[in-house]
C-alpha cells in the first residue's frame, strides 16, 4: 500500500487542508484508460469542455459556434445562460 501525502493551501479558505492518497491503482485496458493517455478525440467525445460565455451570445449560439469549430455532430450544453449573462457554460 502507498500512501502519499500532499498539502495544499485552498484559496477560498483560510485554513491548509491535507489529501492523502491510500493506493494506487490500474486501470485495466478493457475498462478505459488512465485520464493522461486518452487522446483528444476521446476527451471531446467522452468529456466535456467549460466555456466562459461573455454576455452577448446564447448558450445555444455558444454550442453551435463550438459543433462548427470542431466539426461535431452533436453537443449540447449543461446550463442556460441569457444573453446578457456572462459565466461559465459546461459543453
Amino acid at each position: 500500500m502507498t500512501v502519499l501525502r500532499f498539502v495544499h493551501s485552498d484559496p477560498f479558505r483560510e485554513r491548509e487542508r491535507e489529501t492523502v492518497r491510500v493506493r494506487e491503482a490500474t486501470t485495466d485496458e478493457r475498462y478505459g484508460k488512465r485520464p493522461e493517455e486518452r487522446s483528444v478525440e476521446d476527451l471531446l467525445r467522452f468529456g466535456y469542455i467549460a466555456v466562459d460565455k461573455h454576455s452577448g451570445p446564447t448558450s445555444q449560439d455558444v454550442v453551435s459556434s463550438v459543433r462548427r469549430v470542431l466539426g461535431a455532430e452533436e453537443a449540447g450544453h449543461g446550463g442556460t445562460l441569457d444573453a446578457v449573462r456572462a459565466g461559465e457554460i459546461p459543453l
